[in-house]
């Protein structure tokens, strides 16, 4: 933590680009600036042994900011914004999460595309807020849903063609390769 009155201002001044992202009304800027002078002044004068003395292994900063600044009514705008950036996310909890869906789709055959596809409805089902928001009379989720069977026909149809395709191919190869023990092969069998 800062522990001098340079110091703040010098952080402050870092930390706001005023109204950029609408969260807080342009007219509520200076007082809010004000507030946050007014309480680094009293702070670094009247409590300088609580903000020496702090350490976030013992104690949270959250409860120290909540103890001195939340019960003052003459912080309540700067404390809006205390409480913002209080909650702002300092991990990988989301990606971690996607790992964890990743692994509850996964099985030991399923392919890419299947992953893919799993994931998409994982993702729209989490984005409408959850499967009971999903509306079930939605004309295009119902034709997906009934053309799916003929979809997954077709792409098995196509792996079939590939597969054969492929092994020809490989025969073809094989052929060019090594004719002399084609003709040895034809011997053995007559």
């Amino acid at each position: 933590m800062a522990l001098t009155i340079t110091e703040c201002e010098t952080n402050q001044s870092r930390l706001w680009q005023p109204d950029q992202f609408n969260r807080v009304a342009a007219s509520y800027v200076n007082d809010i600036l004000n507030q946050y002078q007014d309480y680094a002044d009293s702070m670094i004068h009247d409590h300088r042994e609580l903000f020496t003395s702090f350490s976030p292994s013992v104690s949270r900063l959250d409860t120290l900011l909540v103890d001195i600044m939340s019960r003052n009514d003459s912080y309540s705008k700067l404390w809006k914004v205390v409480k913002m950036l209080l909650v702002l996310s300092h991990g990988q909890a989301t990606v971690e999460r996607g790992f964890s869906i990743n692994k509850q789709v996964e099985t030991e055959n399923l392919s890419e595309e299947s992953v893919v596809a799993k994931r998409t409805i994982c993702d729209y089902v989490t984005y409408v807020g959850g499967i009971e928001h999903v509306d079930v009379t939605n004309k295009k989720l119902i034709l997906a849903a009934t053309a799916a069977r003929q979809k997954y026909f077709a792409y098995l149809n196509d792996l079939h063609v590939k597969e054969a395709n492929d092994a020809k191919s490989k025969k073809r190869k094989d052929l060019k390769e090594d004719p002399e023990q084609l003709k040895t092969k034809k011997n053995e069998d007559y």
